[in-house]
Order: structure tokens, then C-alpha cells, then sequence
């Protein structure tokens, strides 16, 4: 005679623990009421120095970053950082993306490249050419 009393304060009790909805997120509008896009949070600018770092950047910054030419277009992925025997970063082997070398490794000296953020991380930018960086040697496997 019991399990009809058990039943309906079972279903209030599981009722109970769905909790409330998440809230709807938060969304900016202009003074006219239209939905703006936030404007993202500005980065600190990298600063990491000593043995392991380039650019202001860790070994593992640029282990993430990718190669990109002035316009922002990528060319190439970090594949591998080179270092000398005191930990100083001297070059970076990438992979080439898209034609005319398409999965070719090289090697670039870390000279000459500068930091671009991008997202939670940061890209490196090259003066050089996708054509120009095709024409380097390929690196030597590891």
C-alpha cells in the first residue's frame, strides 16, 4: 500500500533536481536597439625572455603559431623549434601549406619574423613569399 505514496513523491523529487535553465547569454545593442559584436579584449603583448623563448614568446607559443605572409594568408605550420646547447631559439622547422610545396618541411631563421596575434595565441609573419620559401632547402629530418 505504500509504493502509491513512493511514486508521486519520487516524480517530485526528480523534479526538483532539474534545476533551472541556463540563462540566455548576453548579448550588446546599440543605442538603436540592433545587436552589436563585442569587441574582444585586447592582449597583453608577449614579453617572455630568457632560454626557450623568441619574440617575446615561449617555446610553446611558437609551437602553436603559424607562419603567415603580410596580408595574414598562412603559409606554413610550426613543426619543430630548433635551439642551441644554452636553450637560445636560433630557427623554426615548418611544413609548408598549399601549392607550390605542399607538405614541404624547411627551416627559417627566427631573424625577421614578427608576432601577429591571432585568437588566444599568436602567428608569426614572414616578409618572404610562399614561392620564395618553396625555394629553401628541405629540412633535415629530426
Amino acid at each position: 500500500m505504500r509504493t502509491p505514496i513512493l511514486l508521486p513523491l519520487l516524480a517530485l523529487a526528480l523534479a526538483a533536481c532539474g534545476g533551472d535553465p541556463e540563462p540566455a547569454p548576453a548579448v550588446n545593442l546599440a543605442d538603436n536597439g540592433a545587436p552589436v559584436a563585442a569587441v574582444p579584449t585586447p592582449r597583453p603583448s608577449p614579453n617572455a625572455t630568457g632560454p626557450g623563448t623568441a619574440l617575446g614568446l615561449t617555446y610553446l607559443e611558437l609551437e602553436d603559431a603559424d607562419l603567415v605572409d603580410a596580408s595574414g594568408r598562412e603559409l606554413a605550420e610550426v613543426e619543430r623549434i630548433e635551439a642551441d646547447a644554452a636553450g637560445s631559439i636560433t630557427g623554426l622547422v615548418v611544413e609548408l601549406e598549399g601549392p607550390p610545396a605542399d607538405g614541404k618541411m624547411v627551416r627559417i631563421p627566427i631573424t625577421g619574423l614578427s608576432i601577429v596575434a591571432d585568437g588566444d595565441g599568436y602567428d608569426l609573419r614572414t616578409d618572404r613569399t610562399g614561392d620564395q620559401l618553396a625555394a629553401l632547402p628541405a629540412a633535415p629530418p629530426r
